[in-house]
């Protein structure tokens, strides 16, 4: 089934945002695309990321965390062809990090094994990058992993936070596939170690008070929360919603 996406709408204000590090555009390249998207998924995606991840100056996220709303909403399939994508149109090495242990779906979808990922590298000592897997060219993924029974634990560890640092230092742009926000805490654990989410919903599937209620927790929570994407749309999104993000 094709899929959609648009970035409806961006959350909070200017002073409620976290503070980010000046940074300046990604450097753009030309070259074939690795992602096989065509039509309107290709459309979607890639506007997706031309509005959110190739902004200059504070605004763009350098780790961000994708989370659906709600289980099955098509978060993990837009985290790994939004990275696709990404990495085909900047110079730097970008990284897709499976988050969701319970769950776990981005090393099928980027046609990697999960011998070894996050949960290794939170328990075991060596640099992040004996724990990534190449997809190609610049495009790396951190696959779950071996111990995801532990998955709470190791998600509120030190051990979680310093890896995503480290992660900030050593990739261009990471994109983090969380467990939903409506189901496990676990998501919220990995958005404070970011600059920022975009939560996942579903056309004529997600839940309208689920979304306001993962909404508020996550801005009552100091998070931020860049705005919403709509998957599976079957209708056009009128102008003014278009003119807000």
């Amino acid at each position: 089934m094709s899929r959609y996406f648009e970035l409806l709408q961006r959350a909070g204000q200017r002073n409620d945002l976290l503070s980010l590090d000046e940074m300046e555009a990604p450097v753009l390249r030309e070259r074939q695309p690795i992602s096989r998207l065509r039509g309107k998924s290709f459309d979607g995606v890639h506007r997706f990321v031309n509005r959110l991840l190739l902004m200059p100056g504070t605004e763009r996220p350098k780790i961000l965390v994708l989370a659906a709303a709600q289980s099955g909403d098509g978060c993990s399939w837009l985290t790994a062809r939004a990275a696709e994508i990404l990495s085909d149109k900047i110079e730097g090495d970008v990284c897709a990090v499976d988050a969701n242990f319970c769950s776990p779906a981005l090393h099928g979808l980027l046609g990697v094994d999960n011998k070894i990922g996050l949960s290794d590298a939170i328990l075991e000592n060596g640099p992040i990058g004996n724990f990534t897997v190449n997809v190609q060219g610049n495009l790396w993924c951190l696959p779950s992993g071996t111990h995801a029974g532990a998955s709470e634990r190791l998600i509120q560890s030190e051990r979680f936070g310093a890896r995503i640092a480290e992660m900030r230092s050593r990739f261009e742009c990471v994109l983090i596939d969380s467990p939903a926000l409506s189901v496990s805490a676990q998501a919220a654990s990995v958005a404070r170690c970011s600059d920022g989410v975009v939560m996942v919903v579903r056309a004529e599937s997600t839940r309208r008070d689920v979304v306001r209620s993962v909404a508020r927790d996550l801005q009552s929570s100091n998070l931020r929360l860049l705005g919403a994407v709509l998957n599976d749309r079957v209708y056009p999104v009128p102008q003014s919603v278009y003119s807000r993000v």
